[in-house]
């Protein structure tokens, strides 16, 4: 599904699919000029590679098909119970834990 890339006039940039639902599969469907980013898909809150929405002061959320996992740490290790083995090699999350809880 293509999106459309809109900038508001404050810079901040959205994509939106053909029913107007914040969409994008090749990186964040919002990114605010603040540094904050939102990855949707089909105006869901998605992503399997990191958390789907991060904040300017640097916090982080984990959604997987608009449901919410968590913060930060509890976020993550909650999406990480439900990778199978195989998936959680794929996607090297190991990386993403020292990235995204600070090793713990």
């Amino acid at each position: 599904m293509e999106s459309t890339m809109t900038t508001d006039g404050y810079g901040n940039k959205c994509w939106r699919n053909a029913a107007g639902k914040r969409h994008r599969s090749d990186g964040p469907a919002v990114e605010r000029t603040d540094g904050t980013k939102e990855w949707c898909l089909n105006g869901q809150h998605h992503r399997t590679d990191g958390p789907a929405v991060e904040w300017a002061g640097g916090s982080t959320e984990w959604w997987v098909d608009d449901e919410w996992l968590g913060n930060g740490a509890e976020g993550f290790w909650t999406f990480w119970d439900r990778l199978s083995g195989q998936q959680r090699m794929d996607l090297n999350v190991q990386l993403w834990a020292a990235k995204y809880t600070g090793g713990n």
